[in-house]
C-alpha cells in the first residue's frame, strides 16, 4: 500500500521544499559577497533572519 503512494508523496514533500531551494539559491550570492567583503555580522544576521523565517513557514506548512 505504501508504495502505491510513494510517488504523491514525493512530488508533495518536493512541492513543499521548492521556495527553500530557490531562497537558499538566492542566500548564497549575498552571503558570499558580504563575507567577502569583510561584513561578517551582516552575513551572519542575514542567514540566521532567513533560517528563522524559514523554519517558521516550515512548521506552519507542515501543520
Amino acid at each position: 500500500m505504501t508504495s502505491l503512494f510513494s510517488p504523491f508523496l514525493n512530488r508533495f514533500f518536493l512541492f513543499l521544499l521548492t521556495p527553500l531551494f530557490g531562497l537558499m539559491r538566492g542566500l548564497q550570492p549575498v552571503v558570499g559577497i558580504n563575507f567577502g567583503a569583510g561584513q561578517f555580522e551582516r552575513a551572519r544576521q542575514f542567514f540566521k533572519n532567513l533560517y528563522f523565517g524559514r523554519s517558521c513557514d516550515t512548521f506552519c506548512l507542515s501543520l
